[in-house]
């Protein structure tokens, strides 16, 4: 009896969640975005007011160079440029264009302040961000619109 209770009650909280969820989704748009944004979901690319320099493919290989201990042995891969995410960057380079730029991009300081600051590379094609390599920490992740 107690389960059955249990369950019923689960149940209905579930659809409580779903349905207030729907509810932000619908009639809060932005604030879906917003959250998705910050957790790291591909909603919306990154904003251009994020954008620091240009750089060359050179500069970007040279400012993050592959690891440099004794993971190497293992991953020799690795020690190429953006580390274990060298295919990611090889990738992002594969789809440059004549006229596309390289930009470096940090999130404002408030987003650090909270644990929640990325930065990264982004590649830019006239005024659009199509694909940046966003860093974690130490860990490179690639997006793409």
């Amino acid at each position: 009896m107690a389960v059955q209770l249990a369950i019923r009650i689960s149940g209905a909280i579930m659809r409580f969640v779903v349905a207030l969820s729907f509810i932000v989704l619908i009639c809060f748009p932005a604030m879906a975005q917003a959250a998705d944004s910050a957790s790291g979901g591909a909603a919306s690319p990154i904003p251009k007011e994020w954008l620091q320099k240009s750089i060359t493919v050179a500069e970007a290989e040279a400012a993050y160079p592959g690891i440099t201990d004794d993971r190497v042995q293992r991953f020799p891969d690795a020690a190429k440029p953006f580390g274990f995410e060298n295919g990611e960057w090889e990738a992002l380079k594969a789809q440059m264009r004549p006229g596309d730029e390289l930009w470096t991009f940090a999130s404002p300081a408030e987003s650090w302040q909270h644990l929640a600051g990325r930065s990264g590379i982004a590649l830019k094609r006239n005024a659009f961000i199509l694909v940046h390599i966003l860093s974690f920490g130490s860990s490179w992740r690639i997006r793409s619109w």
